[in-house]
C-alpha cells in the first residue's frame, strides 16, 4: 500500500482559511439527554486533491479493518522515548516502517504537544525540533510526501482541525466586543495552537491563562504567543502545573486563577485522558473558573467514531478514555452541573464531541 504523491501545494493554504462552520441537524439525544447539533466544518484538507485524500483515507480504512479483525493485536509501545519494535504489531510495523520515514520520530513525541502541532497546522514541512535553536519553531526533521499526507487527509488529523474550529466558533460568540479584556484560561494547553489561531483572527483584546504540566509545551506555546505581539504578563501568563494535584486532589488552582473570573475556560486535550469519577472533579472545579455569563468547552473522542481500533492499536494513541454521550452525560451531571446549560457539536467525520456548558 502507497499514498501517491500529487503534488499538493499549501502555501497559500492556511489552518485560518477554512472558518466555515454549518449546522447540518439539531435535536435532542434521548439516551443522554443532550442537545446534538450535528456540523458541517470546512478544513485544510479541503483544498488537497481529491484523490489523495481518498487514497489516504481507503489507506486507513482498510488498516482499520484488519485491527478490528485481529483483536489480539496490542498497540504499539513507547520506552524510554523510544519506539518498541518488539511491541509492532502488522499493522503499526507497517505504519513505522520504510513507507514514512519520520513517522517514527513523530509517534515517539506522543502524547506531547509537539505532536498535535503538524496536525493542526499540516503546512509545516518540518516537525517541530529544538525550541532553544532559534531557527522557528518548526526547525526539526523534514517531512516525507507520504506522511505529511497522513497529517493532512487522514481522518484522525482532520477532527484534531475540525474540534479547533468549533472551539473557535465558541469562542468567537464569547470573546468581549467591547473595552473590556476577555480572560481565557486554557487547561492544559499544550501549544495552544487553536487559541491563538482564533485570537489572531478576532484581534480581541484578551488576557491567557496557559495551564500545562509540560515545560516545553508551555514555552512552544509562549513562541506562538510572541508570534502573535502578546506580551508576557500583559497579554498572557504560563503556568507551569499539573491538574491532577492542582485540579481534583485539590482545588489550588480555582484559588490561584479565581472563582468567577474567566469568560471562557476551555479543557479541549485533557478531558478525555481521565477515568469519570476525576473527569467529575476536575469538571466541576474548572466551572468555578468560569464567570457567570460564561462557557466552558471540552471535547471527548467518542466511542462510536470510526477507525477507533486505527487511533488506539494502529497509531497507538495512548491513554485516551473514548466515551459515548450517555457516559459524557454522566460526567457533567457527576460535576453538579445541568444538562440544560450544555450543548454537544459533532463534526460530520464523527470523531469528537465538542461540549459547550454556559453559566
Amino acid at each position: 500500500m502507497t499514498v501517491t504523491d500529487h503534488s499538493l501545494n499549501l502555501e497559500n493554504a492556511t489552518y485560518k482559511d477554512t472558518p466555515e462552520v454549518e449546522v447540518l441537524a439539531r435535536e435532542k439525544h434521548i439516551e443522554s439527554g443532550l442537545y446534538v447539533s450535528y456540523m458541517d466544518v470546512a478544513d485544510i484538507s479541503d483544498h488537497s486533491p481529491y484523490k489523495e485524500k481518498q487514497e489516504v483515507q481507503a489507506i486507513i480504512a482498510n488498516l482499520d479493518q484488519q485491527l478490528r479483525q485481529n483483536l489480539d493485536w496490542q498497540a504499539p509501545q513507547v520506552v524510554d522515548g523510544e519506539l518498541d519494535r518488539t511491541s509492532l504489531n502488522p499493522v503499526s510495523a507497517w505504519l513505522y516502517g520504510e513507507n514514512f520515514p519520520c513517522l517514527t520520530e513523530w509517534r515517539e513525541s506522543v502524547p506531547s504537544a509537539s505532536a498535535l502541532s503538524n496536525l493542526y497546522l499540516p503546512q509545516e514541512t518540518h516537525l517541530p525540533g529544538n525550541i532553544n535553536d532559534g531557527d522557528g519553531l518548526f526547525n526539526g526533521t523534514e517531512i516525507d510526501t507520504t506522511t505529511h499526507s497522513f497529517f493532512l487527509n487522514g481522518l484522525d488529523c482532520i477532527a484534531i482541525r475540525t474540534r479547533a474550529q468549533l472551539m473557535k466558533m465558541i469562542a468567537s460568540r464569547t470573546i468581549s466586543k467591547d473595552e473590556a479584556k476577555t480572560h481565557w484560561v486554557s487547561l492544559a494547553c499544550g501549544a495552544a495552537i487553536p487559541v491563538f489561531e482564533t485570537l489572531g483572527d478576532s484581534h480581541a483584546d484578551v488576557r491567557l491563562d496557559l495551564v500545562d504540566v509540560d515545560p516545553d509545551a508551555l514555552e512552544f506555546a509562549k513562541r506562538f504567543a510572541l508570534k502573535h505581539s502578546l506580551v508576557e504578563g500583559e497579554d498572557f501568563t504560563l503556568f507551569n502545573r499539573h491538574l491532577v494535584r492542582d485540579l481534583i486532589v485539590t482545588d489550588k488552582l480555582v484559588a490561584e486563577l479565581g472563582e468567577n473570573e474567566a469568560d471562557m475556560v476551555d479543557m479541549m486535550g485533557i478531558f478525555e485522558y481521565f477515568k469519570p469519577e476525576p473527569a467529575a472533579v476536575m469538571l466541576k472545579n474548572a466551572f468555578r473558573l468560569v464567570k457567570p455569563g460564561g462557557v466552558l468547552v471540552l471535547a471527548n473522542m467518542l466511542s462510536t467514531r470510526p477507525q477507533l481500533d486505527f487511533n488506539l492499536r494502529g497509531v497507538g494513541w495512548p491513554y485516551i478514555k473514548p466515551r459515548s454521550l450517555e457516559e459524557i452525560s454522566e460526567i457533567i451531571l457527576g460535576a453538579g452541573l445541568s444538562l440544560d446549560d450544555a450543548e454537544v457539536y459533532i463534526p460530520k467525520d464523527g470523531i469528537y464531541a465538542v461540549v459547550e456548558i454556559r453559566k
